[in-house]
């Protein structure tokens, strides 16, 4: 059960009734009640303004002690409108690493609703199933992918297959070419060329159409 103050918006209560088994009554302290854990929600303008008139930290300070897991919700969250964020900020590490209160930021009464139902699931010790997010795998670039083939050629490595590769643009044309041609990129001895050459000659020999047997 979530227990709502009765003057906390319609919105909010209707969306938690809609889901879950709701009380509303008036609050002496905090604004939602779950079990142990108790959630002060504020408007930004509410937040900026209980911190010029300097009862903040008080009233979150009477929160914690009254319950042993505190939250505060700050809703329409936008950094836009803060002036001074050298107070802003610290107050929010005042409020986290001093008095120990939690603190979330939501967009609307919406996600503000979602945030307690979540809270409510867990307190249940229900296992609360969250949405993965998609996303795309990364795409190797090409010349990447390529300069790790070459890499792997013995004497080579990653600073030589991206000089190589840069030199001739492509694969083919790098296991193309001569000895002297690859003598000529800088840093690349004999040995290393021969080395190149001998991988070379297997891809090209693979990649060579069978002929057709008469």
């Amino acid at each position: 059960m979530i227990i709502v103050d009765c003057h906390e918006p319609k919105s909010i209560r209707d969306l938690l009734q809609q889901r879950t088994e709701t009380k509303v009554c008036s609050l002496t302290t905090g604004d939602y009640l779950i079990k142990n854990i108790a959630i002060e929600r504020k408007t930004l303008g509410d937040f900026l303004n209980s911190l010029v008139q300097q009862r903040l930290f008080s009233q979150l300070t009477r929160l914690k002690t009254a319950f042993p897991v505190s939250f505060l919700i700050v809703e329409a969250f936008d950094l836009g409108v803060i002036q001074n964020s050298r107070v802003f900020y610290g107050s929010i590490l005042t409020i986290m690493l001093e008095i120990n209160v939690k603190i979330i930021f939501t967009q609307t009464q919406e996600q503000t609703a979602e945030v307690i139902l979540l809270m409510a699931g867990f307190s249940r010790g229900n296992e609360v199933t969250l949405p993965l997010l998609e996303r795309k795998p990364k795409e190797i670039p090409l010349f990447i992918q390529q300069c790790h083939l070459i890499a792997k050629i013995p004497h080579v490595g990653n600073m030589k297959a991206k000089v190589l590769l840069r030199h001739f643009h492509t694969p083919h044309a790098l296991f193309s070419a001569s000895l002297t041609e690859l003598q000529a990129v800088a840093g690349i001895g004999r040995k290393t060329a021969e080395n190149i050459k001998q991988v070379g000659m297997g891809i090209i020999e693979r990649e060579k159409p069978e002929k057709k047997q008469e």
